[in-house]
């Protein structure tokens, strides 16, 4: 029987057990590992018998091996029977172990936030149309990056007005790790001029502790605007087509031949992000697809 409860912050906690059966048919596999781990004088490492194993470690460090790997197998079934879209490392509880008895657990873990996305169309008329011959340099954003033309302002606007009508409750885990990539690509510009990052820190006269406070509204700003330039791809059925897809992944490997060193599938990734996000600001700019989706 599993209880699922809505905490604030896009979390849950989830209560519930896991049958005995299924709990004690781990404790071949604990016994197993364990034996790999532990030495003792005139046995070989595996080759200790598990009754011998058992009095040297104890019931109760056989049983925590057993839950862990039982929790395991377990977790990523519960999640998908309960259609929890679970994100990041989860909190994970003990409330009842014991041998021959079910495992009782509470696992608390960050999940995907709800988008309930506003009439974005009507919004995004709202802001006033660019001409091509506006395409001016521009001031820089509240992100910090330069908006280089009337374009970037005329999409800027358009985030804007649909962010102020699209509440959205973040997980700690997505700022964080939003947190982590500003950092990332701080170090990552600050190494192309060949500074050492904690230098550029003391001359600054900051921590990276200082970014992260410093960079809270910003991180919580580009995760929202990731999560609702992703929901409207989603309500609109905008994907990345695979041929322009491939063509720019040829393009960035002979334009960067370091990229080569990265994982196809996280470039693969990276670029397809980028087109589906260029085609969600034309659909708002024009009010309608053009071209496969």
């Amino acid at each position: 029987m599993i209880e699922i409860k809505k905490l604030p912050h896009s979390t849950v906690e989830i209560r519930g057990e896991i049958a005995t059966d299924f709990f004690e048919s781990f404790r071949t596999e604990a016994l197993t590992a364990l034996g790999q781990e532990v030495k003792l004088p005139g046995f070989r490492p595996g080759h200790i018998p598990n009754e011998v194993l058992t009095r040297e470690i104890g019931e109760e460090t056989v049983l925590r091996r057993m839950a862990e790997l039982a929790l395991n197998r377990y977790y990523p079934t519960m999640l998908s029977e309960n259609k929890i879209d679970a994100l990041g490392r989860p909190s994970i509880s003990i409330t009842k172990i014991a041998s021959g008895n079910p495992l009782g657990f509470i696992i608390t873990t960050a999940v995907h936030p709800k988008v309930s996305l506003p009439d974005y169309r009507a919004l995004a008329r709202e802001v006033v149309k660019v001409k091509p011959s506006e395409d001016k340099k521009g001031s820089p954003s509240p992100e910090g990056e330069p908006l280089t033309s009337t374009r970037d302002k005329h999409r800027l606007g358009m985030i804007d007005k649909i962010l102020a009508t699209t509440p959205i409750e973040l997980p700690p885990i997505l700022i964080e790790s939003e947190l982590e990539t500003m950092i990332a690509e701080m170090r990552h510009e600050v190494s192309r001029l060949g500074l050492p990052f904690d230098k550029y820190l003391e001359h600054l006269k900051k921590t990276e502790a200082d970014l992260n406070r410093e960079w809270q509204s910003q991180a919580e700003r580009r995760v929202k605007t990731g999560l609702i330039l992703a929901a409207i791809a989603k309500a609109e059925k905008i994907e990345a087509p695979p041929a322009e897809l491939e063509t720019e992944l040829k393009h960035l490997l002979e334009q960067h031949p370091q990229s080569a060193s990265w994982r196809t599938d996280r470039a693969r990734a990276y670029l397809a992000g980028l087109i589906i996000n260029e085609r969600v600001f034309k659909l708002l700019e024009t009010g309608e697809q053009k071209g496969p989706s």
